[in-house]
C-alpha cells in the first residue's frame, strides 16, 4: 500500500468503479422511468380500446340505453360481453350502478383504484390492472435489457481500467524508483551515476535537476579532494623545511644563529598566512565574512594605493598609470577589504610585468556601477588557465616557488570579498602580442 504505483492503481480504479456505478444507477433509473411511461401509455391504449372502441363497453352501453334499454338488460349485455370476449393478459373489473348508487352488475375488489363513467341511465365503474410482467409481455421489451448490457460493460470496463491503471501506475512510478535507487548510490559517494530522463515532463525535470545536483556534488567532491591535497602539499613543504632545520640545529650541524631563526620564522609566517587565508575562505563559503561597511570613495582609495606602488614600479622600470574620473565614486563597503583585493592584484601585476612594461589602474562609472580595471603588459594567461585563476591553490605556473608567489589563495579570497560587496570580478588576457592581462572589478554605487 505504501508503493506509489499501488496507490495510483487504487486511486484510478476507485474513480473508474465509482463512475461505473453512478452510470449504472443513472441508466437503471432512466430505464425504469421509460418502462413506467410505456406501461402508462399501454394502459391508456387499453382503456380506450376496452371502453370506447368500436365494440367497447361504454360504446355498446351508450347505444343500448339510447335505444331505450333497461338496467337489467344492460347487466345481461355485460354478462354476454364477458362471455364472448376472449381472455386478455389484462384484468378489467366492471361494475354497473343505478342512478341511486345500487350495484346492478359486477364487483370491484377492495383497495383497487377505479374510475366512473356517467351513462344515460346508469354509472359504469371500472378498474384496469396491468401487472408488470404482463406489461412486459405486451410491449415486448428488448432482450437483453440495457441494464444487463451495462452490467457487462461495467464489469469489462472496470477490469480493463484496473489493468490500464496498474500499467500506468507502474510506468509513472518506474522513473521515481530508478531515481531513488541512484540517489542511494550517490549518497554512498558514487557521483558518476546519472538518471535517464524519461516519463512525464515533471519527472524529466526532476531527473535533470537530480543530474545537475549530482554533477555539482561531483565537482564539489573533486574540489574538496583537491583542496585537501593542495593544503597537505602546501603545509608539507614549510613543515619539512622547519623539521630539517630544527633537526640540523639539534644535531649541531648548523649553528643556532639569527639567520636560521629567521628562516624558521619565515616558514611560520607563511603557515600563519595560509591558515588565515583558509579561515577567510571558509567564512566566505558560509556567507559569514565580516565587513565593516562605510561609504568608500574609490578615487581616493586608488590614488592612495598608486602612491605606494608607483615608486616600486618605477624602481623596476615599469610605468605606472592611474586614470580616474573627476567626480567621486562612492560605494558602500569595507575599505580595508577593498584595499586588500586591489593591492593583491597590483602585486600580481608587478610580478608578471617585465621591465619597460606598463601597469594601468583605471576607474570609471557605468550606469549605477563603478568599474575598476587593473591592466598590465605582462606575458598573459593561457586560455586553458583563465577559467581556473580564481580557484584555490591554483597556479598558472606550477613550477613557481614561494619566493615568486603565495599559495594560490589571493585571487580566491579577492573574488569572495568582491562578491560579499555585491559585485563581481572578471579577467581577460592575451598571450599573443600585444600581451597582457586585465582584471575588472564591478561594484554597485551607493544611492544618494
Amino acid at each position: 500500500m505504501r508503493r506509489l504505483w499501488v496507490q495510483l492503481t487504487i486511486a484510478f480504479s476507485s474513480v473508474i468503479l465509482i463512475s461505473a456505478v453512478m452510470l449504472f444507477v443513472i441508466t437503471v433509473s432512466y430505464g425504469e422511468r421509460q418502462r413506467q411511461a410505456e406501461r402508462d401509455e399501454l394502459r391508456d391504449t387499453l382503456r380506450e380500446n376496452i371502453l370506447y372502441g368500436e365494440r367497447g363497453v361504454v360504446t355498446q352501453l351508450e347505444g343500448y340505453f339510447a335505444d331505450g334499454g333497461t338496467l337489467d338488460g344492460a347487466a345481461a349485455l355485460l354478462i354476454e360481453m364477458e362471455r364472448i370476449q376472449p381472455p386478455q393478459p389484462v384484468r378489467v373489473d366492471l361494475q354497473l350502478l343505478s342512478p341511486q348508487g345500487v350495484v346492478v352488475f359486477g364487483r370491484i375488489p377492495p383497495n383497487v383504484d377505479y374510475e366512473d363513467v356517467a351513462l344515460e341511465k346508469a354509472t359504469l365503474r371500472y378498474s384496469i390492472d396491468l401487472p408488470p410482467n404482463e406489461a412486459d409481455t405486451l410491449y415486448s421489451p428488448p432482450t437483453p435489457r440495457p441494464e444487463d448490457m451495462l452490467v457487462i460493460l461495467v464489469v469489462i470496463g472496470t477490469i480493463m481500467g484496473i489493468v490500464v491503471s496498474m500499467m500506468m501506475g507502474r510506468r509513472l512510478a518506474a522513473p521515481l524508483s530508478q531515481l531513488a535507487q541512484i540517489a542511494r548510490q550517490v549518497g554512498g559517494r558514487d557521483f558518476s551515476l546519472r538518471v535517464e530522463p524519461k516519463g512525464s515532463e515533471e519527472t524529466r525535470d526532476l531527473a535533470h535537476a537530480f543530474n545537475d545536483m549530482a554533477t555539482m556534488l561531483q565537482q564539489s567532491e573533486q574540489l574538496r579532494n583537491n583542496l585537501i591535497a593542495d593544503v597537505a602539499h602546501e603545509l608539507r613543504t614549510p613543515l619539512t623545511v622547519m623539521e630539517s632545520s630544527l633537526r640540523a640545529l639539534i644535531d649541531d650541524i648548523y649553528p643556532l644563529t639569527k639567520t636560521e631563526i629567521l628562516t624558521l620564522y619565515d616558514q611560520t609566517r607563511h603557515l600563519s598566512r595560509m591558515v588565515n587565508d583558509l579561515h577567510e575562505l571558509s567564512l566566505a563559503d558560509a556567507r559569514e565574512l565580516s565587513l565593516e561597511r562605510h561609504t568608500v570613495e574609490l578615487t581616493d582609495l586608488l590614488h592612495s594605493l598608486a602612491e605606494i606602488f608607483k615608486p616600486v614600479a618605477e624602481a623596476e622600470d615599469i610605468r605606472f598609470v592611474i586614470d580616474t574620473p573627476a567626480t567621486p565614486l562612492n560605494i558602500g563597503g569595507d575599505r580595508g577589504r577593498l584595499v586588500q583585493v586591489v593591492q593583491n592584484l597590483l602585486v600580481n601585476a608587478l610580478r608578471h610585468t617585465p621591465a619597460n612594461g606598463q601597469i594601468t589602474l583605471r576607474a570609471c562609472q557605468q550606469a549605477e556601477h563603478a568599474i575598476i580595471n587593473i591592466e598590465d603588459t605582462g606575458e598573459g594567461i593561457a586560455s586553458e588557465h583563465i577559467a581556473h585563476v580564481f580557484e584555490r591553490f591554483y597556479r598558472t605556473d606550477r613550477a613557481r616557488d614561494r619566493s615568486k608567489g603565495g599559495a594560490g589563495l589571493g585571487l580566491a579570497i579577492g573574488k569572495a570579498i568582491i562578491q560579499a560587496h555585491g559585485g563581481q570580478i572578471d579577467v581577460t588576457s592575451r598571450t599573443t602580442p600585444p600581451t597582457g592581462t586585465c582584471f575588472t572589478i564591478t561594484l554597485p554605487l551607493t544611492k544618494d
